[in-house]
């Protein structure tokens, strides 16, 4: 898969277990009862190899470089922000590429969201926010944990170690204990 494919990518996963996906202008909506199966489908999206080279929309060769923090993974939660339009409890699953060129100069940023919103419930409120960083893609030899410290923090290299970890944190294992109300998912520049 190419980094700027994981909507579509998605898109075909979710499709294949019956789920149905309602593209928009700005992305995708699932029926917050698909929101799990979102998740599991995200969760292999996230652990598939993105890193052959592509040409960017700027003209660019560009490719996303494991080793240089080219392919992240990111769990968060909010509370209700009333002012900011949130009412309910949220969750956000991104993996998120950061593209280089074959000098490794910076040539920017995208990333795919799946969202995941509950109605706010008492049970709720402790879990405040959450986040949790990890490695996308497979698991890369080129990583080791004496080199990157942060490795050994994430619970392991890859997306794989870092769903198992997402899925030990009361941040998700109590959301996802009751349905949610909506979901969707989005692709863009960061």
């Amino acid at each position: 898969m190419l980094p700027l494919e994981a909507y579509e990518r998605l898109c075909v996963l979710l499709r294949a277990r019956g789920v149905k996906v309602a593209t928009t202008l700005d992305g995708a909506s699932l029926a917050g009862s698909d929101a799990r199966a979102g998740w599991e489908c995200f969760k292999q999206m996230a652990a598939e190899p993105a890193y052959e080279p592509f040409v960017a929309r700027s003209g660019d060769a560009a490719r996303a470089n494991p080793a240089r923090d080219g392919d992240l993974v990111l769990f968060e939660t909010a509370l209700p922000r009333p002012a900011l339009g949130r009412t309910g409890f949220h969750a956000w699953f991104t993996r998120q590429f950061s593209f280089e060129d074959d000098d490794g100069e910076y040539l920017g940023m995208n990333g795919i969201t799946l969202h995941v919103e509950w109605e706010m419930a008492t049970a709720l409120e402790p879990l405040g926010g959450t986040q949790l960083w990890g490695s996308g893609g497979p698991p890369n030899p080129a990583i080791r944990d004496d080199q990157h410290p942060e490795v050994r923090k994430w619970g392991g290299n890859g997306a794989a170690a870092w769903a198992a970890r997402v899925e030990t944190l009361d941040a998700f294992r109590v959301p996802f204990a009751t349905a949610p109300v909506r979901a969707g998912f989005s692709q863009s520049d960061i």
